[in-house]
């Protein structure tokens, strides 16, 4: 995804652990939340990037069921 700033020292992002990656999503969008990343597989994961507050990158994250 297109993230500003990794070469700052500290956080570059924080990550949210969701049930419903989709739904939430949704609500996001709903709210007119600016989503910098498509729905990614990652390591049995659904991992999506999301702009928040000042401009910081905030990620969602649902574990696969099996």
């Amino acid at each position: 995804p297109n993230i500003h700033r990794l070469d700052k020292y500290g956080y570059n992002h924080l990550c949210l652990a969701v049930d419903n990656i989709e739904e939430v999503i949704e609500r996001l969008r709903n709210n007119n939340v600016k989503i910098l990343s498509e729905i990614l597989d990652f390591n049995n994961r659904k991992l999506v990037y999301f702009e928040g507050p000042n401009g910081i990158i905030l990620e969602l994250a649902e574990l696969k069921k099996a």
